[in-house]
């Protein structure tokens, strides 16, 4: 994250720490980052703040925002702001549910920097923004045409990108995504170009862990994400740090030496061969009832003769 400029310096600081709170907190992840069972994961449920949403969301926020309250910088903790949707503005134009959404976190003890994120564009920004409410923007290119955008709307905002994709996650079936290191370093110089803030998306891969790898969907067909969230990140999943680290590190400024090691000590790269398998019962579980085929009465009959258990 980098930023200067005269527009405060909460705003500045929005991108080191940041914590969506709202329905999409992840359209890939899976619930969203709701409580599994909750109604609002339901599509087909209206999106407005009704009591069915409502409801079940404000307990979850009575539980998990004072958590979250008491870990804000006032405090003393590392959480300079909190993210009211994330890239609500894809999906739909409710604003009474955005703010339904911004003022339940300030009811529960907020006071951190409040802003939504969504994709630089006209159609996303009017159906994810709020008056009053810092604008970020999520991007993988194009910032001078981005910044240029938020300009003509929010003239006395800065320029901040909530999520920078200088690289991608990886579906099962698919090319892992590289992105070179000129391609990323270039689009970073023009974000933070002119004062503009930036967090990277990712700075640092991970793994997802169980079953929380999360999926997209496109035209209908669903597309899982693999275990590792790598996603050609300038630290690497396994910690070690990239050409595009060292790279963008300069762009931010920073000269000093590295206070962490190169490589950690981690176990060597291996290839581990997938062989396209399931469990029987697994699979028959998965199988809805009324496609389950059953067994003749003969069959069935003879099948018992045979253990000895008569017909």
């Amino acid at each position: 994250m980098t930023s200067s400029g005269s527009s405060g310096q909460r705003a500045r600081r929005a991108t080191t720490h940041r914590q969506a709170a709202g329905r999409t907190l992840l359209r890939s992840g899976r619930t969203g980052g709701l409580p599994t069972g909750s109604p609002a994961r339901d599509r087909r449920r209206p999106q407005l703040p009704t009591p069915a949403f409502t409801g079940p969301a404000g307990r979850w926020f009575d539980e998990l925002v004072p958590r979250l309250a008491a870990l804000q910088s006032a405090c003393g903790g590392p959480i300079v702001a909190v993210q009211v949707e994330n890239e609500f503005g894809s999906f739909g134009d409710d604003h009474a549910y955005l703010r339904w959404n911004r003022d339940a976190l300030a009811a529960r003890g907020i006071i951190e920097l409040l802003f939504t994120a969504d994709g630089p564009t006209e159609l996303m920004l009017d159906g994810g923004t709020l008056p009053g409410t810092l604008t970020a923007v999520t991007l993988g290119s194009k910032p001078d045409a981005a910044r240029r955008l938020l300009a003509s709307r929010r003239p006395d905002e800065p320029f901040v990108v909530a999520e920078f994709w200088n690289g991608w996650f990886d579906h099962w079936g698919e090319r892992h995504h590289v992105r070179g290191v000129d391609s990323a370093v270039r689009t970073l110089e023009g974000i933070v170009a002119d004062g503009g803030s930036v967090s990277l998306y990712m700075a640092h891969g991970g793994t997802n862990f169980g079953l929380w790898a999360g999926a997209n969907e496109a035209d209908g067909r669903l597309q899982p994400t693999v275990t590792s969230y790598d996603s050609d990140a300038p630290v690497a999943e396994d910690g070690t740090l990239t050409a595009k680290f060292h790279a963008m590190r300069k762009v931010f400024g920073a000269s000093g030496p590295l206070r962490v090691a190169e490589r950690p000590p981690v176990l060597p790269p291996a290839r581990v061969p997938l062989v396209p398998r399931a469990g029987l019962l697994a699979g028959l579980r998965a199988v809805p009832a009324p496609h389950l085929v059953r067994a003749a009465p003969g069959l069935v009959r003879a099948a018992r003769a045979r253990r000895g258990h008569g017909v």
